[in-house]
């Protein structure tokens, strides 16, 4: 995936026009955006971090090349600010399972509640 659709990804998933990240990066033209999103101009480099600032992602983010890679790492960021790293990691872990194993998952932390020196 380019960084344009990166980009357009990021922006549809935001709800936001191309006039909006037009006006939010500086440019009187949203054909600018339009084109960067279709990958007939590229990204000015100067302008990567004030995308990244705007969708709260990194310039890392836009740079990769899926965009399983881009949502993964937007919902590891969200859930590492909400929940800390231990949550993230175990969500990587769980990743690593097959549909039976993450049911197992499931039911062991279904267990692990309901034991008193477990709960919050």
């Amino acid at each position: 995936m380019t960084t344009g659709e990166i980009i357009k990804n990021l922006r549809i998933e935001r709800k936001m026009t191309q006039r909006q990240l037009a006006d939010l990066l500086g440019y009187s033209d949203l054909s600018s955006i339009s084109k960067i999103e279709k990958g007939v101009k590229d990204l000015p480099a100067n302008k990567f971090s004030a995308v990244a600032e705007i969708f709260g992602v990194s310039v890392d983010a836009l740079l990769n090349q899926t965009s399983t890679s881009t949502n993964e790492k937007i919902v590891l960021m969200n859930v590492s600010s909400l929940y800390g790293k231990p949550a993230v990691d175990a969500l990587l872990l769980f990743d690593k399972l097959n549909e039976t194993g993450q049911h197992k998952a499931l039911d062991t932390l279904d267990d692990l509640v309901e034991i008193e020196k477990y709960k919050k």
